[in-house]
């Protein structure tokens, strides 16, 4: 009797992009069944995913966006070729513009009636180039043994600055395609890519000395405060500074309506706060044009010495200048405040 190890079970392309989600955390994906896609349906249930059936792709979308803000699980959405897949364009734009990561998955056709697709294909369509403008990231994934490789890239994109969808295209041959899961090892989420990026100290000092010497600071609360699970960091810096806490419009969420520090926004209240502020630390917001739409609300540019942290270096400054920019989680950055 032989006494060599048996070699590992062969599984299909669709169960190894499916343990590749469920390395990352993910439990949901939202979609509509089809042919090409069965090996991901059959391969959900043993590696502990749910399947959610939709009406329409876009609401798919729409849902894992929702699953993110209340839980902050990331989800996944697939489309079936052609215009299933392009139903799901308009909630993976909502999701680019609300910094929403979700896993975007769309079977193809065999590579042999696609790119391009003659008009025998039924529905062909160019999906990659349709969804270019839409994603962070996105790529598709022609050979079995890169599966695991590619969907680190994408969750490494995905996460990278401020968070949105990212894009992954399989072929059908590549999903049914059966290979030795020895072949394409899974790396699990801290192999994959690095931390957060976090303030030094000498800028958390800097930031402390500008805080406490203010007379009339405040905060400016944004998403990122949400996304981060910085809530309660939030409302401990108001009350160790005594100060009010201005929300952005997408941002309501960071703190509760009616905590006695909270100043709505879009009132005239608000515009007081602004004009009156002579230090003002921006926590998870790019200060967008809602924001601060027009001088008038706010004062002049320069009138304020701004302190601005955010994930994502590209949303420093933006529409006002700072005189300290620091680019890190929000929730650690409050936290060593």
């Amino acid at each position: 009797m032989s006494t060599e190890p048996s070699a590992s079970p062969e599984i299909t392309g669709g169960e190894l992009l499916v343990r590749c989600l469920a390395s990352e955390g993910v439990k949901i994906l939202f979609g509509l069944p089809c042919p090409e896609i069965e090996p991901i349906l059959a391969a959900l249930e043993p590696n502990g995913l749910r399947f959610v059936p939709i009406r329409h792709e876009a609401a798919a979308v729409h849902m894992a966006e929702g699953v993110y803000k209340t839980t902050g699980q990331v989800a996944a959405v697939i489309g079936n070729p052609g215009p299933g897949s392009a139903n799901l364009v308009p909630g993976v734009v909502t999701a680019l513009h609300e910094g929403v990561p979700v896993v975007v998955i769309t079977a193809q056709h065999r590579l042999g009636v696609v790119y391009p697709a003659p008009p025998s294909t039924f529905q062909g369509q160019d999906q990659i180039d349709l969804f270019k403008p839409a994603v962070k990231w996105g790529a598709p994934i022609h050979v079995w043994d890169r599966i695991p490789d590619i969907m680190r890239i994408a969750f490494r994109e995905m996460w990278s600055g401020r968070p949105g969808p990212v894009h992954i295209e399989m072929p059908m041959t590549v999903i049914y395609q059966p290979g030795s899961p020895a072949a394409a090892p899974i790396w699990q989420p801290r192999q994959s890519r690095a931390a957060q990026p976090q303030a030094s100290r000498e800028q958390l000092e800097q930031a402390a000395q500008m805080l406490t010497a203010a007379e009339r600071p405040v905060l400016f609360a944004g998403t990122g405060v949400d996304r981060s699970a910085a809530n309660d960091t939030l409302l401990d810096v108001a009350e160790l500074l005594g100060c009010p806490v201005i929300t952005t419009m997408s941002g309501r969420s960071a703190m509760p309506t009616d905590h006695p520090a909270r100043v709505y926004g879009f009132g005239p209240g608000a515009d007081v706060v602004r004009k009156e502020a002579d230090v003002m630390l921006v926590v998870g917001s790019r200060m967008g044009n809602l924001e601060l739409p027009y001088d008038k609300y706010w004062g002049p540019a320069g009138k304020h010495r701004i302190i601005q942290i955010d994930i994502d270096a590209r949303n420093i400054a933006v529409t006002r200048p700072v005189e300290l920019g620091i680019v890190a989680d929000a929730r650690t950055t409050l936290e060593a405040l």
